[in-house]
């Protein structure tokens, strides 16, 4: 192929001008791989799109998530602007690199600036994040499901499957893993006991972590990654980012930040509802999918190079931390009524967690799990 071609390859697809120069690595989320591409009109980030078309990365998602994403932007939501493929209403191009193999492909403006990272940035930014929740929440974008057909578990066959290739593979873990089963269908029964829920059901970002956040050179906060945007209900984004940033993954959370992000967020024009004892159920249920993505990325189930094969099967085992997290937190107690309401909120349900010290921060051991119990 002549020299740039997959830089004009992509070029094409989204109509982005002439390519400047060879494109270029950065670093990279957790599942995907970043690119910067020059063009003769601007800087752009590209992304090459891991899809897995058995599990959460699948085509048809992603373009389903390009719907809330563009309507966010349109709308003034502090964020990227998405780039279409040319003609069309859809972010990804297949787009063949240098050496003949296909790319599946997306593209945003270039954004200076720095990834946040996992740690408890203080009131200013829970209160700034929790704004521009509230902004998308108020584009009341009907997500057409219910909360019951939204909420995703595997199912104790899937799990056991699972398990049973992992004893096939080579990973170190590999003998520890059926050991988990047991916590991992409380944790989809206690998923599955939100269904009941008659909540409306809006599209969010549905990622809205620290992660998925830029500070640009001017200090804007600008949210970036829409790919699992879908349908969410709001008191279940609200109460997992009102804890995620306040660093539930790190041990207690910072009660404070968990109330300035709130606080936040109604000032922002949010709902008022009294946050529920199921309304964790879609935070957890995401991060048993994480979990499950990278065993099976781990094992070999997934295209990955070695390197990224070895990150992976660090997520599931919890070599490097709360990646591979199944729970909410080491004792993540008294959630209603921890400035969930602005007036200081009804006792509504006691969440606790049992030490078992964590996936969040320590591996697949049983005796290092972290059991997640409803109390009421």
């Amino acid at each position: 192929m002549s020299h740039f071609a997959f830089e004009q390859a992509i070029c094409t697809a989204f109509d982005l001008g002439a390519p400047v120069g060879e494109i270029t690595p950065v670093v990279s989320g957790l599942t995907h791989r970043m690119w910067r591409l020059e063009t003769e009109r601007r800087a752009f980030a590209v992304k090459e799109i891991s899809i897995d078309s058995s599990g959460a990365w699948t085509i048809d998602r992603i373009e389903r998530a390009f719907t809330p994403e563009r309507a966010a932007f349109d709308a003034g939501v502090p964020m990227p602007r998405p780039v279409p493929v040319a003609g069309t209403n859809t972010c990804l191009a297949e787009v063949r690199r240098d050496n003949g193999s296909i790319a599946t492909v997306r593209v945003h403006e270039w954004m200076e600036g720095e990834g946040l990272q996992r740690i408890v940035y203080g009131a200013d930014f829970a209160g700034r994040v929790g704004q521009v929740i509230a902004r998308i929440h108020g584009l009341a974008m009907d997500a057409g499901v219910t909360q019951a057909k939204a909420l995703v578990t595997l199912g104790e066959d899937h799990w056991r499957s699972l398990a049973e290739r992992v004893e096939r593979s080579d990973a170190e873990w590999k003998w520890e893993f059926r050991a988990i089963l047991p916590t991992v269908g409380e944790i989809e029964g206690y998923v599955d006991s939100a269904r009941g829920d008659d909540t409306p059901l809006i599209l969010g970002h549905r990622d809205a972590d620290q992660k998925n956040w830029m500070k640009t050179t001017d200090k804007e906060l600008l949210l970036v990654d829409w790919d699992a945007a879908g349908p969410v209900n709001p008191r279940h984004e609200v109460a997992s980012l009102a804890l995620t940033w306040s660093g539930v993954h790190l041990g207690e959370p910072d009660w404070k930040v968990v109330r300035v992000w709130i606080a936040g967020y109604r000032e922002g024009g949010g709902v008022e509802d009294v946050i529920r004892p199921t309304d964790l159920a879609e935070f957890v249920a995401v991060l048993s999918q994480w979990f499950e993505y990278n065993a099976r990325r781990a094992i070999g189930e997934r295209p990955a190079d070695d390197a990224e094969r070895k990150r992976s099967g660090h997520r599931a085992a919890g070599v490097q931390g709360s990646a591979a997290v199944f729970a909410v937190g080491r004792a993540v107690d008294t959630v209603a009524c921890a400035g969930m309401t602005t007036t200081d909120a009804v006792r509504c349900g006691r969440w606790r967690g049992r030490a078992f010290r964590g996936i969040a921060g320590g591996s697949l051991r049983p005796s290092k799990m972290f059991r997640l119990r409803l109390s009421l």
